[in-house]
């Protein structure tokens, strides 16, 4: 999954960059949004699919600021993983540039069979 630098939620614009270690006072975390400064950070140490779950927990986070819904962190995880299930179900995910090259040269060849 190819995470973006930056993410257009409604009228805002988040950065999103990665770093290591991802630290709030003593607790070491995966993903930390700052609303303020409108910027999302992932842990650069992360795996990737830990990094993709991360970054719609994130997401989830930004979606929940901008429109006001006042979801819980439970809330968060929950629907972060639905989305993430989504995504990787129906193919929705970003892929690598080579994966999607690779993925449009089997759909060539299936539509010249």
């Amino acid at each position: 999954m190819i995470i973006p630098d930056e993410v257009h939620i409604g009228s805002v614009t988040y950065k999103v960059g990665s770093k290591t270690p991802l630290v709030d006072g003593a607790q070491v975390l995966r993903g930390q949004t700052d609303h303020f400064k409108e910027e999302v950070w992932l842990d650069s140490s992360l795996l990737e699919d830990q990094m993709a779950t991360t970054f719609f927990h994130e997401m989830v986070h930004v979606v929940d600021a901008v429109g006001a819904l006042g979801l819980s962190e439970q809330q968060t995880e929950v629907f972060a993983n639905l989305l993430m299930e989504v995504t990787r179900r129906n193919n929705l995910d970003w892929r690598k540039p080579e994966d999607a090259k690779e993925k449009l040269k089997e759909l060539k060849m299936e539509l010249n069979s």
